[in-house]
């Protein structure tokens, strides 16, 4: 009979042991995913900074670029009246 009750009693532990292990795998399961994401909002983050950095650099590229731009331009704007005054003194000349 002592056979009996303990064999009983451990069925009915084992549906409890089963829920257990079911809850612990969940846990660890539901920490690694918490975990995950916390790897995946850093990641995000440090994808914004560098992006944000990457803007201001291409800004202020851009912008030195084309102030290069308008000083090259107005150079070659002046070549372009000299040139063109040397060429009417020359056709006075002749």
């Amino acid at each position: 009979m002592n056979f009996e009750e303990k064999h009983k009693e451990w069925k009915a532990e084992a549906l409890e042991r089963q829920l257990e292990k079911a809850a612990e795998e969940f846990l660890k399961k539901d920490k690694k995913a918490k975990e995950e994401n916390v790897g995946v909002y850093k990641e995000v983050e440090k994808f914004r900074v560098e992006t944000s950095r990457a803007m201001e650099e291409l800004g202020s590229a851009v912008d030195s670029g084309l102030a290069e731009s308008r000083k090259l331009g107005a150079d070659a704007k002046m070549k372009k009246i000299e040139a063109i005054a040397i060429q009417a003194k020359r056709s006075r000349i002749w």
